[in-house]
Order: C-alpha cells, then structure tokens, then sequence
C-alpha cells in the first residue's frame, strides 16, 4: 500500500490586512523556493514518520504568512485530519526554509497570508 501527499495552493486570505494592503497587487505571487515539486519534497521528508501511520484519506489545511523576507509566520491549521500527524505539519512548516515574498510591480516585496490544503491518500 502507497501513501503520498498531494500539495495545491488553494487561496489568498485578506483577513486581518488594511485596505492599503488589499489594494497591493502582486506581479509575482510568493513561492516556495524551488517550486511545488521541491516544496512536495520537503513535506514529503518532514512528514514521513506520521505519514506512514496514518489510515485512510484525508486533508490539512494550513494558513500561514509569508513575509517581506520570506519568513513564515501564523502558521495554524484550519482543518484537521490525525492529530500525530497535525502536530509534525505546524512543525514542518515553522521550521520551513525561506520562500520567495510576494512583490509588486515595483519589485518591492510584501507580506501575504496563504492557505495550503494538504491532501493526504492511502493508494
């Protein structure tokens, strides 16, 4: 039996942010570096020891900010799935390296809150 995880970038969350804020654009989305595939990779390594305990299908979803410098902070889960598996997904992503910011047309970068769902299959 084979177990993977899918990873997609659901949405943008405006929550919490002022209206000069929401009025910011982004010319380039904020990335993890190297892309979705590297991204998939990292989870796949952090999350290996509750990924292979766990039953069924299911998946997490993770909000977070990613800031001017690339920094994720208010990393919280907005669904949970197995709470082994919950505890190593904040772990994974506060220990997470650096990602790319969002920036504006000017190329100046801003912060921008994400919501990540992670989906979890037994194939």
């Amino acid at each position: 039996m084979k177990k993977f995880v899918s990873i997609g970038l659901l949405m943008f969350s405006l929550n919490g942010f002022t209206q000069q804020q929401i009025r910011k654009i982004a010319y380039h989305d904020a990335a993890f570096s190297g892309g979705t595939d590297a991204l998939n990779d990292y989870l796949t390594k952090q999350l290996s020891y509750s990924f292979h305990k766990i039953t069924g299908n299911g998946t997490v979803y993770v909000e977070f900010t990613i800031e001017k410098n690339g920094s994720l902070s208010a990393v919280k889960l907005l669904k949970s799935f197995d709470n082994a598996l919950d505890e190593q997904v904040l772990s994974a992503f506060n220990e997470m390296p650096l990602w790319l910011p969002a920036k504006n047309e000017k190329g100046e970068a801003f912060s921008t809150k994400m919501v990540l769902p992670l989906r979890f299959k037994t194939v």
